[in-house]
């Protein structure tokens, strides 16, 4: 299968439609952390490509990508017209005379483009770019390549790693552009330059474009306490930069006498507030919060109760990973998988024996030319502690590589609150993030983010 000529045209047809839809969103986007104008610009400049390509249509494609970015050159203002052009033009360069593209094909035109967005920006990963999104688009094809997958199934990967790489960029501090000069007031608003990375993605991908629906699992509170359910949802709302988990609680009952105690009525009520979403994750304390939870399942609508899992993991840890995995765009099991092993790391800092025999093996660095690592060393008074760490999980959580995180010869998958606090860094411990090439790079900027004062 590959990609011809007139689905490439296609597709820069629909990155017109998308950036005139969008115009609006992406400015004010911008509005946030910039000029106020990075919509206006993307429609002007895919306006004017629109307008060029039915005279261009019959061309190759390297010459129709060429003629793209030299369009966007001259009509896209502000930054985004050099960096923009620059990924066509430089895409155009490895498509020369091509009437269409494997999969091969297409991830070399993409990683071309991207390299060459990267080297006129002076972008690192974790600094708030467009490359936040770029790179891991570039090493999710670079995977599917390697696996063989078609064209279809290699795009549908891309767009949901695009569409978590954008998301991650929430919780980053700009370090590029006028956004920098905001400074930690940048943390908290997507870049609109990484979203408009985002939409392109998703027009190549013919995806339905979902950058507002930022939530796949929220979360629901049920404890017989009213002070510790708002206790555990006060420590979990810490672990939210972003808006990407919705918390609910349900503790305690009406009864001043006789506070302590679960109410069905309220579990329901509690899961219906936040069911605008692809799955709700029940956390419970103890005996009676399980059957009102059960209870409250028969009590709901199917269509919402079918949205519904219980959780058996510990309160507290589990609630608190469980944020963190639901926050950075994890899935429904990977949530629960994060909050039913939210007590290893305390287990392993108090030397205590796995209660299980069949403990999956501790991730190896790969002795291989391809790994690639750098070192960086921890600033923050209080080391990696959970809030640097939940932002850590969020920086990387839209980036599909092999990463590992070594410390003192240990490694672990930066993908979770729990895999992080394995390693117990402190402040001036050495990290080495490694993995490819581009997923060292953007450890290095999240954990580096993450581990300033």
């Amino acid at each position: 299968m590959s990609l011809n000529r007139t689905q490439i045209v296609d597709w820069l047809y629909r990155c017109g439609d998308i950036f005139t839809k969008e115009s609006d969103f992406l400015t004010g986007l911008d509005k946030e952390i910039g000029d106020a104008d990075h919509g206006l610009n993307m429609h002007r400049g895919f306006s004017k490509v629109v307008e060029k390509l039915p005279s261009i249509a019959d061309k190759d494609i390297g010459f129709i990508l060429k003629n793209t970015g030299m369009t966007l050159l001259s009509n896209v203002g502000g930054a985004s017209g050099p960096l923009f052009g620059t990924f066509f033009i430089r895409a155009a360069q490895v498509t020369q005379a091509h009437q269409s593209l494997t999969l091969d094909e297409l991830y070399l035109m993409i990683r071309e483009g991207a390299d060459g967005v990267v080297n006129r920006g002076k972008a690192e990963p974790g600094d708030k770019t467009m490359c936040d999104v770029w790179l891991p688009v570039v090493d999710s094809l670079r995977q599917s390549s390697e696996q063989h997958l078609s064209i279809a199934a290699a795009l549908d990967t891309a767009c949901e790693v695009a569409e978590r790489a954008a998301h991650a960029t929430i919780t980053m501090q700009a370090r590029k552009g006028r956004a920098s000069y905001l400074g930690e007031r940048s943390i908290g608003h997507q870049d609109p330059g990484a979203t408009s990375v985002l939409f392109m993605v998703q027009m190549l991908g013919r995806r339905r474009q979902r950058v507002r629906k930022l939530r796949w699992v929220n979360l629901v509170i049920v404890s017989h306490s009213a002070r510790l359910g708002e206790g555990v949802g006060e420590l979990a709302r810490q672990m939210l930069i972003n808006d990407g988990c919705k918390l609910a609680i349900a503790a305690g009952i009406d009864d001043p006498d006789s506070p302590i105690g679960t109410d069905p009525l309220k579990v329901m009520e509690a899961i219906e507030s936040v069911a605008d979403t692809d799955h709700v994750l029940v956390m419970m304390d103890i005996g009676s919060a399980l059957l009102s939870a059960e209870t409250a399942l028969d009590l709901l609508d199917p269509a919402i109760a079918a949205k519904v899992r219980l959780c058996a993991a510990p309160l507290v840890e589990g609630t608190l990973a469980a944020t963190v995995s639901a926050a950075s765009g994890a899935g429904i099991d990977k949530v629960i998988a994060d909050a039913m092993s939210a007590l290893e790391a305390k287990r392993v800092q108090l030397g205590l024996p796995s209660p299980t025999s069949d403990a999956a093996p501790a991730p190896m660095l790969a002795d291989d030319g391809d790994t690639k690592s750098v070192s960086v060393i921890i600033n923050n008074h209080n080391g990696l502690h959970v809030r640097p760490a939940s932002k850590l999980v969020a920086a990387l959580a839209g980036f599909n590589a092999d990463l590992l995180l070594e410390k003192n010869g240990k490694c672990v998958k930066p993908d979770s609150l729990n895999q992080i606090a394995l390693l117990q860094v402190r402040r001036n411990d050495k990290l080495r993030p490694a993995g490819p090439r581009s997923g060292c790079r953007r450890g290095a900027g999240g954990v580096s983010g993450a581990g300033r004062r």
